[in-house]
């Protein structure tokens, strides 16, 4: 049976055209998408949603959880509540405002977020198995600043038993973007339409995902192989080494030296499918 494909590209376009040319380019490549309304200087949402090609995310995000929405808040969650009347396939709805917000539609799922742009708690478990309550998706998103400060998040993709999105932002979180396809609890990994459009920090590009990685084939059954590396001047050799060869998962990792043992030992503690090796070269 082929995987799932998990690899959503998020876009954050002028307007309605721009966004469905986008669409249609990426279609076969993408499994989903994320439409972030607070980005974009127009929009007509019924377009939208009937004339994409793919299942939509769709998402007005409020300053306080990084977004650029300038009305009020009522006029966001109307806006949000109008695309569930036409149909989208999931509303992205944070986590403090889920009480106020009215699902109309029979078939949207509801995804409930909380952003954490500075930092990673270390309580994102705990933090999740509040938020399923009001949730059919809990998204819980930090920042990492070293591959050491991912650990919360991969306990979150290796452990939940409902639908997650659960990622890392920042350079040292590409291994939450990567290995989360492989877990049956992910819904979706963010990706963008190019490497110069992401619309949060760390996103790499749809075709990188899928050409050199192969993330689009991961599944369930797909074992993972976390090549570590210490010095960033080798980062270029051991990202050649992560091409996705179809059998495996290959990522890469920078790790400082002291704490290679800790990372080995969390991860492969975590799942058995995760095992580790330290990528050196001369």
């Amino acid at each position: 049976m082929n995987p799932l494909n998990r690899v959503a590209v998020a876009l954050g376009l002028d307007n309605t055209t721009a966004t469905l040319e986008q669409l249609h380019k990426l279609e076969g490549w993408i499994g989903l998408a994320e439409i972030r309304l607070d980005l974009m200087d127009e929009f007509d949402l019924e377009q939208l949603i009937t004339r994409s090609p793919c299942p939509l995310v769709v998402t007005c995000r409020a300053p306080r959880e990084g977004g650029s929405f300038v009305g009020t808040e009522s006029e966001r969650l109307e806006i949000l509540s109008a695309a569930s009347s036409l149909g989208c396939a999931y509303v992205d709805i944070e986590w403090d405002c889920v009480s106020s917000f009215r699902n109309y539609g029979e078939s949207t799922k509801v995804i409930v977020s909380r952003h954490f742009h500075d930092s990673m708690p270390g309580d994102l478990w705990t933090q999740y198995g509040e938020m399923r309550r009001q949730a059919d998706v809990v998204k819980l998103v930090g920042f990492a600043r070293q591959t050491l400060d991912t650990l919360p998040v991969i306990e979150l993709i290796v452990k939940a038993d409902s639908p997650v999105i659960a990622i890392a932002m920042g350079a040292a979180g590409l291994i939450t973007r990567l290995i989360a396809p492989c877990f049956d609890s992910c819904l979706l990994t963010y990706a963008a339409a190019n490497p110069e459009a992401g619309t949060a920090p760390g996103q790499i590009g749809v075709h990188e995902m899928i050409n050199h990685f192969g993330v689009d084939r991961a599944g369930s059954d797909t074992p993972i192989e976390v090549h570590l590396y210490c010095d960033p001047r080798k980062e270029s050799a051991a990202m050649e080494i992560c091409r996705g060869d179809g059998a495996r998962l290959h990522v890469p990792a920078r790790v400082d030296r002291g704490h290679i043992g800790l990372l080995r030992g969390a991860l492969e503690e975590l799942t058995p499918r995760i095992s580790v090796s330290l990528f050196e070269t001369d």
